[in-house]
């Protein structure tokens, strides 16, 4: 039985070129109008926290020099330290900053330590919550992304996508047109975002566009008891332990560690179960606040970090104690 051939069909080709130019214009479009709603609401661009972006400043510690200053702790020295006010008293530093938000410096501290190109100098800011498990992790994992995952194309990404985020507020996945959209449609209160991490990691708080106080900002603003009961001696003293041997780790290779503390508690009694243990243990220098009544007037509006503009004056005497002490190069 002979077989029938089935005539051919020409089907036009797909559009896809159509297609994916219609779909890079609506991007396009819905990012130009996000990007001018989050200007219209008092929003300025600002770099995204995250571990690419900080291994990116981690690498700039190899082989690292006197002349150069390290900055680890938690979010109060991210957001409370300002590289001009610093500059004033020692302007031949180069002031890395590789402190972390909701983290502990102990990580950090250690892996300067081990590195045996490192032999400049570290500010380290501490405070009783550095002492937990979890705050140590935080921090562990950015140092994790750098021994394990940085490489070219990890400098890659990260630099190009900070220098979008240094130009345009919507390339920040943390900024969103939702509470902008909510207010002009449902009438809702709108606040715009008051916290800016700039290309240098330092963070600027304005608390002027700040919608409320956080409970979660004031949590290291606790009684003496809490620290025992959820911390404990033998959890502090193995923090306490790692701190100091990483600080004399350092100190042989010829690098220099002050221990800072910024403005946490009001009640004296942490001071006694963190800061005077970790003051006797280590034979680094350090700087409780409270010790300086210049350091102890300022304010912080939500209980822990302080205003934007605050920070240069803080930086500026911090600075000036640490020069008249003759505690950094």
């Amino acid at each position: 039985m002979a077989r029938v051939s089935k005539p051919e069909v020409n089907r036009p080709p797909l559009p896809w070129g159509s297609f994916w130019i219609a779909c890079a214009a609506v991007f396009l479009a819905a990012f130009v109008v996000l990007e001018i709603l989050l200007r219209l609401a008092g929003d300025t661009p600002g770099l995204s926290n995250d571990a690419a972006y900080w291994a990116l400043w981690r690498n700039k510690a190899r082989h690292a020099e006197v002349s150069t200053l390290v900055l680890t702790g938690t979010s109060r020295l991210q957001q409370g330290f300002s590289p001009e006010g610093w500059h004033e008293f020692f302007p031949q530093h180069r002031v890395l900053q590789l402190s972390n938000e909701n983290s502990s410096p102990v990580a950090v501290l250690e892996d300067l330590a081990r590195d045996p190109a490192f032999r400049g100098q570290v500010l380290c800011e501490v405070a009783p919550s550095v002492c937990y498990h979890a705050s140590i992790r935080r921090q562990q994992e950015l140092v994790d992304e750098y021994r394990y995952r940085f490489n070219p194309v990890s400098v890659f990404l990260a630099s190009a996508k900070a220098r979008l985020q240094e130009r345009f507020c919507a390339a920040n996945p943390s900024r969103s047109a939702r509470p902008y959209l909510k207010a002009v449609l449902l009438g809702h209160s709108f606040y715009p975002n008051f916290v800016t991490m700039k290309p240098d990691r330092n963070i600027r708080l304005d608390f002027k566009k700040k919608a409320r106080k956080r409970p979660w900002l004031s949590k290291f603003e606790r009684p003496l008891n809490h620290y025992v009961e959820n911390i404990g001696e033998a959890r502090r003293d193995e923090a306490v332990q790692r701190l100091a041997r990483a600080a004399e780790q350092i100190r042989r290779k010829g690098g220099k560690v002050v221990f800072l503390e910024y403005i946490n508690s009001k009640d004296d009694a942490a001071k006694s179960f963190f800061w005077d243990v970790l003051m006797e243990k280590a034979e680094s220098p350090g700087i409780y606040y409270k010790d300086d009544p210049e350091l102890s007037r300022f304010i912080t509006p939500d209980g822990t970090h302080l205003d934007g503009r605050d920070v240069p004056a803080y930086t500026r005497r911090l600075a000036q104690i640490i020069r008249e002490r003759g505690w950094l190069d």
